[in-house]
């Protein structure tokens, strides 16, 4: 009652997974793109606490390793002075999937208060990810940390469950 714990431990091999180019559609959708060979190997650890009967908190993290191998990275290589284009490879080897962070993590502590309210403190942690397969420094999101905060009050009504209002 007062403290959880568990760890999953995975690993997924892909034969002709689809990935994220990096590309968008003319209407916004992400490309995908089969890879020949890829995997996903990682460790989800969550745990919780209830030091009393009007605060929880929870939280987790997950450490994993999203790898494309042997992966050819295709593309138009233009000519400046004609324009023309001719179509080109280039093997980068083993590289991370588009869009798959190595660490993400959260933390949410709530607060009962009477009145049927509840205050949420959440965290939310993602580490760096590229938007493409190239593993090139110019298309990386860094890493990002951020807190929001949720007040939920739900009132309770005779026939009438899961009603509840939020500010977020």
């Amino acid at each position: 009652d007062k403290y959880s714990l568990s760890a999953n431990g995975y690993y997924m091999y892909y034969h002709d997974q689809l990935v994220p180019t990096g590309e968008l559609s003319s209407t916004g959708y992400t490309i995908m793109t089969n890879v020949p060979r890829s995997y996903r190997l990682g460790i989800e650890l969550t745990a919780g606490l209830k030091p009393f009967s009007f605060l929880d908190w929870n939280f987790t993290v997950t450490l994993s390793r999203n790898k494309i191998t042997d992966f050819i990275s295709y593309y138009t290589d233009y000519d400046t002075v004609t324009w023309e284009g001719s179509y080109k490879s280039r093997n980068l080897g083993t590289v991370d999937i588009a869009y798959s962070p190595s660490v993400t993590g959260s933390s949410d502590i709530n607060l009962k208060l009477p009145g049927d309210i509840e205050v949420h403190f959440i965290s939310k942690l993602v580490g760096r990810q590229y938007f493409d397969n190239t593993m090139s420094p110019d298309r990386m999101l860094n890493s990002y940390f951020v807190n929001n905060l949720r007040i939920t009050w739900e009132p309770r009504v005779k026939k009438l469950k899961g009603l509840d209002f939020q500010l977020l």
